[in-house]
């Protein structure tokens, strides 16, 4: 079995005084009005309480719009199905998760139960094995697609003092790779370009092969926007400036994992002492307009299927050992929108 460092973690939240039920699987706080942090000063007192999500208890919903993986069966996010050539059990054993969608297939990756992760591109019902990488005990190794879906990187840690990553083309030819000191985190992946952090954040032209230093930290990126949500080494509050010129951020709050909406109007983040709450905000007001508790919140980041609602997995049950696909949308509701599965069973495109 994988080392913990390569198992799906999970947040457990920290307990809320909820008394009134409201609807199935939620209980809310206060709710409704967005409520404002202070100018650059990343005060959230007045932000609404946040809603306790409940996921074996939330009704059915209809199925995400965006893909997702339930043991060997890739969902399109268009209604379609495609079964990758493992076997249900087989997907299971060896960790399957999915990666990303590729021109006319899917980028997959799995564990072979001893020390080694391999990449897969899956097309036309045969999978094709593009690299693999062994680790050791302490070491951390992933795979992420590009947001052009034509390149792809590996990211290794190797437990001690060095990040490698290595950028590729699908036919796994390299185009550039760099080293970093110490534990660096992927913020941003366009295809061409790279924001790798978080402290001391490098800005990377892969075509170029030029690595540039940012001389900031920062919790989150996206290149589509040219946002960069710089980090108050001070207060570790994170807010939103320009990637292309760093400065001084509007507001700041206590976040993480940032995600950017499609139209870049609002972001979803984490807490950071709290990593099993999850915030929307207005992106240039830094307003939360709604918050969730979810018990036992899977790692892996959630994905929005548009300006108003976003999916993401989370565990059932008190030990976490089953878990299902929630979407919550910003007036504050959330259904269940896939069947309870097993731990490890469902994933989200890497990111």
């Amino acid at each position: 079995m994988p080392s913990p460092s390569h198992r799906r973690l999970r947040a457990v939240a920290l307990p809320l005084l909820t008394v009134v039920a409201f609807g199935l699987g939620v209980v809310p706080g206060t709710f409704g009005a967005e409520q404002s942090p202070s100018a650059r000063a990343g005060a959230t007192a007045h932000a609404p309480s946040p809603i306790v999500v409940r996921p074996a208890a939330l009704h059915r919903g209809s199925p995400p719009v965006v893909p997702w993986l339930v043991d060997n069966v890739v969902h399109t996010g268009e209604g379609r199905t495609v079964t990758l050539p493992w076997t249900r059990a087989g997907a299971r054993r060896d960790l399957v998760r999915l990666v990303g969608h590729i021109s006319e297939g899917w980028l997959v990756k799995s564990f072979d139960g001893g020390d080694t992760w391999t990449l897969w591109s899956v097309k036309a019902g045969r999978r094709h094995a593009i690299t693999s990488a062994s680790v050791s005990e302490g070491e951390v190794v992933g795979f992420r697609l590009s947001d052009n879906h034509r390149r792809f990187l590996v990211h290794s840690f190797d437990g001690d003092s060095t990040t490698s990553i290595s950028v590729r083309n699908l036919d796994n030819t390299q185009v550039d790779g760099q080293e970093f000191a110490d534990d660096r985190e992927v913020l941003a992946f366009s295809g061409p370009e790279l924001v790798v952090g978080a402290t001391d954040t490098q800005h990377w032209d892969v075509d170029a092969q030029s690595v540039d230093p940012l001389g900031v930290d920062a919790a989150g990126a996206d290149l589509r926007h040219d946002l960069l949500f710089v980090t108050d080494p001070a207060s570790g509050e994170s807010g939103p400036t320009s990637l292309v010129g760093p400065g001084a951020p509007a507001w700041t709050a206590a976040m993480r994992q940032v995600v950017v909406a499609p139209s870049a109007g609002r972001l979803l983040s984490r807490g950071t002492s709290r990593a099993s709450l999850l915030s929307v905000r207005n992106l240039e007001t830094g307003t939360v307009r709604v918050s969730f508790a979810v018990r036992f919140l899977a790692s892996e980041a959630p994905v929005w299927e548009g300006d108003r609602s976003f999916v993401f997995i989370a565990a059932v049950g008190g030990l976490g050992d089953r878990e299902t696909l929630v979407r919550c949308r910003v007036n504050g509701s959330c259904t269940r929108v896939s069947a309870i599965r097993p731990r490890d069973a469902i994933s989200l495109p890497q990111r």
